[in-house]
C-alpha cells in the first residue's frame, strides 16, 4: 500500500521533508578558530544546515569547551540549524569513548539549547536509558544513524534496516553504506524508494558513500532523502561533493 503522508521535521525556520532535500555541510576542524571559520564559510555559501562533528575537535571530551564552542558557533550560524555529532570509531569517527562519557557530552550540548538536531548512532540508542533520550528530546530532534563502511547489504536487508531505524525513537533515520560497484548504488536507491513509497514513518537520509555513490547524494528527490551532505573544502566523509555541485543538481531536478 502506497504511503500518502509526507513525514517532516521542522527546526528553526527549516522544514526537513521526505523528497524535498536540503544541503548540510559538516564542520570537522580540530580547533575552535578553524571551526568558526568553516561556519562562516558555509553560511556564506548558502548551506541549509551545519553539522558539527565534535569528535574531530581536540577538546570534545571537555564539557566546558563543548558549551563554549557551541555558543560561538551559534553566534556565527544565526538561524542556520545545527546538527551535533560525536561519531565513534566503529562508525567511521574519531571518538574512542565509553557510554558514560558519550552521555555526558550529549547532555552538556543539550543543556545549551543551541543545538537543533542530535545525531545518535543506532547501536548507542539501544544502550541509552529512556530518561537520557527524553532529556535530549526536550532540547532538540534526534537523527538515528547507522554506517556500514565495508559493504552494501542485500535489498531486503536494506529495507528492513531502514524500517528498524525509523521505529527506535528518533525523528529522522539515516543509513550510509559503502558500494563496491554500480549495482550496490542502484540497490540502495531502489530500497530508499521502497521506503518512501510504502514504509515512510519519519524523514530519512540514505547515502551510498565514496565516489561510486555520488548519484545517491544528488537524487534525493527520487530516494526521499530529506537532506544530503556536501563539502566546502575537505570532505568529512568519503564521496562528499562540493556544495556548488550539489546545489546545481538540486536546481536542475526542480526544473525537470
Amino acid at each position: 500500500m502506497k504511503n500518502t503522508t509526507i513525514p517532516s521535521v521542522t527546526v528553526r525556520n527549516l522544514v526537513l521533508k521526505t523528497g524535498d532535500p536540503k544541503i548540510c555541510v559538516s564542520i570537522s576542524d580540530r580547533n575552535q578558530e578553524e571551526i568558526l571559520d568553516s561556519a562562516r564559510e558555509l553560511v556564506k555559501r548558502g548551506a541549509d544546515l551545519a553539522e558539527w562533528r565534535a569528535d574531530c575537535f581536540k577538546g570534545f571530551i571537555n564539557e566546558l569547551l563543548i558549551e563554549d564552542t557551541l555558543s560561538e558557533l551559534r553566534e556565527v550560524l544565526k538561524d542556520t540549524p545545527l546538527i551535533f555529532t560525536v561519531r565513534t570509531l566503529d562508525e567511521g569517527g574519531r571518538a574512542d569513548i565509553k557510554l558514560f562519557d558519550y552521555i555526558k557530552i550529549y547532555r552538556a550540548a543539550a543543556r545549551t539549547d543551541l543545538v537543533d538536531i542530535f545525531d545518535i548512532e543506532y547501536k548507542i540508542m539501544y544502550q541509552l536509558p529512556e530518561e537520557v533520550i527524553n532529556d535530549i528530546k526536550k532540547h532538540g530532534k534526534i537523527i538515528v544513524s547507522k554506517h556500514d563502511f565495508n559493504s552494501t547489504p542485500e535489498y531486503d536487508d536494506l529495507v528492513d534496516e531502514l524500517i528498524r531505524l525509523q521505529v527506535i525513537g528518533g525523528d529522522i533515520a539515516k543509513l550510509a553504506v559503502m558500494p563496491s560497484d554500480e549495482e550496490d548504488v542502484k540497490r540502495l536507491i531502489d530500497a530508499s524508494k521502497e521506503i518512501m513509497l510504502h514504509h515512510n514513518k519519519i524523514p530519512i537520509i540514505t547515502i551510498s558513500m565514496g565516489q561510486l555513490g555520488n548519484e545517491s547524494r544528488l537524487k534525493c528527490t527520487e530516494t526521499g532523502s530529506c537532506l544530503t551532505f556536501a563539502s566546502i573544502g575537505k570532505p568529512s566523509a568519503p564521496g562528499q561533493l562540493p556544495i556548488e555541485e550539489v546545489k546545481q543538481a538540486f536546481n536542475k531536478n526542480k526544473l525537470v
